[in-house]
């Protein structure tokens, strides 16, 4: 069984991390890509990695993959349109990963927990009032339809 953490790309300490096979406190400044930013994806995330929460993550996950803000937006949509479910950010980023990410073939079950619905109205009612027709591309497997960016940070 494969386990994967998802975190915005905004604010991903833990797949930085992974991607140096340590924990690397606090985040690089910017322009660093891997810089902390703040975005509406206010749950998960942040600037560093507590060790206790690191040592944990190393014993229990395969991988820490990344969404970009956008797919996780996306991602809210299809919850609130199709499934009658409001999630906070944190809720939409493991569904945009389980969506649109890097999901192997050989994978038969992929669930998504879904958390929260602390979620600012209007934030939401932006998020729902998006057009993201022709931004997204068919992904073979699934209904839906996959943004241009989500990523996996092997390893080391």
């Amino acid at each position: 069984i494969a386990m994967v953490a998802v975190e915005p790309a905004t604010a991903a300490p833990l797949c930085y991390s992974f991607g140096h096979g340590r924990t690397v406190t606090p985040l690089p400044e910017l322009p660093d890509p891997n810089a902390y930013r703040p975005s509406w994806i206010d749950g998960c995330g942040g600037r560093s990695v507590l060790r206790p929460m690191w040592d944990l993550a190393c014993d229990v996950l395969t991988d820490a993959w990344r969404v970009e803000p956008e797919a996780a937006e996306r991602a809210l949509q299809l919850l609130v349109e199709r499934n009658r479910i409001v999630a906070e950010g944190a809720g939409a980023v493991s569904v945009a990963a389980a969506l649109y990410g890097p999901v192997k073939p050989e994978w038969k079950r992929v669930v998504a927990v879904v958390c929260g619905g602390c979620i600012d109205s209007d934030v939401l009612t932006k998020i729902l009032e998006k057009d993201f027709s022709g931004e997204y591309v068919s992904q073979p497997g699934f209904s839906f339809t996959r943004p241009l960016e989500v990523a996996a940070v092997p390893r080391s």
